[in-house]
């Protein structure tokens, strides 16, 4: 396995506590200590206000506290390391070889981590890694981009633009400190749908998509997200199994669905396992396909394009290729790769051609 250099003290982890179960400073000094499940906030668990520009990062996601290396699983890490050295052989995760990466737990209840990559000056990208109940890891989403999910920075714009943050009353540009009295902010991730929870007291939770930064309506953030399944393994990366990453095929196809809206009116087709993506966004085709839902573009943060894929194949060749495809973020550097059997059946996908190429 390829060494990685890691920033922290004594073991080279430095683990960034996520902003769930985080009440932000403003709304209490105290600093509970609890050594409960290493996966949970709980762990040295400390009231914060949550840096907008985590430091060196004028974008950065989720910043807080520093945690032992200890809050972080062993198998976790060893997977994560085992995920970022197969990716740093393929374009475009080259500069991932030699990169520093931060822990965020996510929750609750999701028993999710973000971990961010960066070459000590800016993000280069992230992976999101959930516990699969049956004892091991699975790669949720992976991507690279230096405005990564979870950013802080685009958050407080939202909430300051829908009149929640007492923007009057900010003393410090970095920080959420101007939540009003007694709210909670959480970073939650569930199926494709990375978001925040912000809790204002004594009225219904505000839900804002963590990509997108959008708010969402509280009732799209329980119904479209499904559940993870018993054959997590065969449509997801899974600590449990050992499989190889693929070069990236991309089509070079519009990332953007709302440059061209000619796709509106062009059939729906038919996909139905992730074979299909593979057909449909062949290398030399130039198209993209637009993912849309009914209801629920919002919670998703649709429409997006898909303009490609990558595999992951067990390593003697005769297993079946878990496929993750490409996400470009509309105008943003993100890129993400999210697993293909997670969006079959959420929604509808259309052609659209690039035709400026």
């Amino acid at each position: 396995m390829k060494e990685f250099s890691y920033r922290s003290v004594m073991t080279g982890i430095r683990v960034t506590l996520s902003s769930i179960l985080l009440t932000v400073a403003v709304f209490s000094s105290s600093s509970p200590s609890n050594a409960d499940a290493p996966d949970t906030c709980s762990v040295g668990c400390t009231s914060a206000a949550p840096s907008l520009d985590g430091g060196s990062h004028n974008n950065s996601s989720i910043s807080a506290l520093q945690l032992a290396s200890s809050a972080v699983p062993d198998r976790l890490e060893t997977f994560t390391e085992q995920t970022i050295t197969d990716l740093a052989e393929h374009l475009p995760f080259k500069n991932w070889q030699d990169a520093s990466l931060d822990y965020t737990p996510l929750g609750p209840g999701t028993h999710s981590w973000l971990i961010t990559i960066d070459d000590g000056v800016k993000p280069l990208g992230y992976l999101i890694i959930t516990s699969d109940d049956l004892g091991g890891y699975i790669l949720s989403e992976y991507g690279i981009g230096s405005e990564l999910p979870y950013s802080l920075a685009p958050l407080k714009n939202t909430l300051a633009s829908a009149g929640i943050l007492n923007t009057g009353q900010q003393k410090d540009s970095t920080t959420l400190d101007s939540l009003p009295q007694g709210s909670k902010l959480e970073a939650q991730y569930n199926s494709i749908t990375p978001y925040w929870k912000v809790t204002l007291k004594g009225k219904a939770p505000v839900y804002v998509h963590a990509v997108t930064n959008d708010i969402v309506p509280s009732a799209a953030n329980k119904a479209p997200f499904p559940s993870r399944k018993t054959n997590i393994k065969s449509s997801v990366l899974s600590s449990l199994e050992s499989l190889t990453s693929s070069s990236v095929i991309n089509t070079q196809g519009e990332q953007d669905p709302y440059s061209n809206l000619k796709w509106l009116t062009n059939p729906v087709l038919s996909v139905k396992n992730g074979n299909d993506f593979i057909r449909l966004l062949r290398s030399d085709s130039r198209k993209s396909l637009t993912f849309t839902t009914k209801d629920q573009n919002a919670a998703f943060g649709a429409p997006f394009n898909l303009t490609g894929w990558q595999t992951w194949s067990p390593k003697d060749k005769l297993g079946a290729k878990i496929i993750y495809v490409m996400i470009p973020q509309r105008n943003t550097d993100l890129i993400r790769f999210i697993p293909a059997q997670n969006l079959i059946g959420l929604g509808k996908f259309r052609e659209e051609a690039n035709t400026l190429k």
